[in-house]
């Protein structure tokens, strides 16, 4: 993503930050404006050394979930549909949103982020698939 003072010349020879500027997932997100909740401002782990986890709830079909790891060695994480607000009998699929929409295992309502490389970010897109998909005027959800 974009940071203070960055050249947008030089920017052009990032590929993998150009690229977020194509991310349509990424995009939706900034039409939408509003802001994600962190889930665990009062209970990350101490190893986390801050809160790392955001969860933004586009709609009753789409919910963003953003990882974070700001330390220097690699961390896992284990989120259940409750962690997330979600309802446990939903139908739910998992993509990781900045890899090419891969699908993600969702495992008796079970999300595992494992080994997560140190100053990284992971945006995980959960889809609630017993909801329509509707197009509006900002686009897809």
């Amino acid at each position: 993503m974009f940071k203070i003072g960055d050249n947008l010349v030089l920017l052009s020879k990032e590929a993998a930050r150009l690229a977020s500027l194509k991310n349509a997932t990424l995009l939706q997100m900034v039409r939408l404006g509003r802001a994600a909740t962190p889930i665990d401002l009062m209970s990350y782990r101490p190893q986390d050394e801050q809160s790392s986890v955001f969860l933004l709830h586009e709609n009753t079909r789409q919910t963003m979930l953003a990882v974070f790891n700001w330390t220097e060695q690699r961390r896992s994480h284990e989120f259940t549909l409750a962690d997330l607000g979600l309802t446990a009998g939903g139908s739910y699929q998992a993509f990781d949103a900045l890899n090419h929409e891969s699908p993600m295992p969702l495992t008796a309502g079970v999300l595992q982020l494992q080994e997560q490389p140190p100053h990284s970010v992971r945006l995980i897109k959960i889809i609630e698939t017993s909801v329509p998909s509707t197009r509006s005027a900002r686009g897809f959800f």
